[in-house]
This record gives structure tokens, C-alpha cells and sequence, in this order.
């Protein structure tokens, strides 16, 4: 035991899949992960995904491309808000990569995106309800300072955001990927 020593694989370990073949071209040879859920087809699993995720960011940014109240100068307000719209940027990506990863997909995007999106949109839900509570403390302490509309629809964007995070969370949890044999690609 005090003999061996653990492999580490470093950042990009995935290169060493990558092999010259007789043409000398790089070809991959590592594993292949594929979507093989009954419920959905795979098209139609993407097909939810990306208009979910480009909501959750475009009703992330829609709060701040609103007029500029006394709420978005708050740092208590803002603070949670950042995280929001850094985790939903990083749930878009992760959709991004899963789109653009093809079904069967490589094992390093497979890790890179779909074992990430759960997460990250658990991440987005958790910080759009935090700034939707924020902001509604802030308004029932401080009032609305004469834009109403504008300051009570910042709260319900983060809330709608939360809960389209909450719904994606539970759909791409509940999606089954499995190893795929080269024989089965």
C-alpha cells in the first residue's frame, strides 16, 4: 500500500485519449457517454434545456436592463443578485456545451456539462430566491421611493428565475446517461 502511488490526473487528462491515426489525424478513443432516457428523446431533452436556460439568464439581466432604482444601488440587494447571474451564466454554459456535444458525447464534455448543470441550476434557483427575499425586505423597510412597478417586478423576475431553475434541476436530474461501447456508437 505505502508502495503504490495514486494515479492523478491532471486538467487536461483528456488529451490522452487523443491518438495519431494512419492518416495522421488526431482521433478520440476515449469513453463515449449517451443519453438513454425512454422518457424524452434526446432532441427533445435539448428542446427543454436551452429555452430554460436562456430564460434564467435573460430574467436574470432583465432586473438590472430595468430603470435604475434605490434598490439596485443597495449592496444587500446586489450582492445575492451577482450570484444569480453568475450561476445562470454557468447553467447556460453548461447547455451551451451539452448542445453543441452531440449524443453519444465524450466523456470529458459529458463531465464538463451534464454532471455540472444540476448544480449549477440548484446554484441559480438558491440565489434568485435569496434576491427575491432580499429585495422584498428591502421594499417592505425602505418602500418602493416612486417607481413601483419597476421596483416590485425586480423580485418577481429573481422568483420566476428560481423557479424555471427549480424545474430544470429536476428534469436533467431525472435523465439517465450510461457508457456507450464504441461497438454501440
Amino acid at each position: 500500500m505505502a508502495g503504490e502511488k495514486k494515479k492523478r490526473r491532471s486538467r487536461r487528462a483528456y488529451l490522452n485519449d487523443f491518438h495519431l491515426n494512419e492518416k495522421g489525424d488526431y482521433v478520440y478513443e476515449g469513453r463515449m457517454i449517451g443519453f438513454v432516457e425512454e422518457s424524452v428523446t434526446y432532441h427533445q431533452y435539448l428542446q427543454r434545456i436551452i429555452p430554460a436556460a436562456v430564460l434564467m439568464l435573460a430574467l436574470s439581466v432583465a432586473a438590472e436592463c430595468l430603470p435604475a432604482v434605490a434598490m439596485s444601488r443597495f449592496g444587500l440587494t446586489a450582492i445575492p443578485w451577482l450570484g444569480q447571474i453568475i450561476t445562470a451564466c454557468l447553467a447556460a454554459y453548461a447547455v451551451w456545451k451539452i448542445s453543441w456535444g452531440k449524443n453519444p458525447m465524450r466523456e470529458y464534455v459529458y463531465k464538463a456539462s451534464v454532471e455540472k448543470l444540476p448544480m449549477r441550476t440548484l446554484l441559480t434557483a438558491g440565489f434568485s430566491f435569496l434576491t427575491a427575499l432580499a429585495e422584498t425586505i428591502y421594499i417592505l423597510v425602505n418602500g418602493c421611493d416612486g417607481e413601483a412597478a419597476f421596483t416590485v417586478l425586480r423580485p418577481i423576475l429573481s422568483m420566476l428565475c428560481g423557479m424555471i431553475a427549480i424545474c430544470l434541476y429536476r428534469f436533467v436530474k431525472n435523465t439517465e446517461w450510461k457508457q456507450i461501447t464504441n461497438m454501440e456508437c
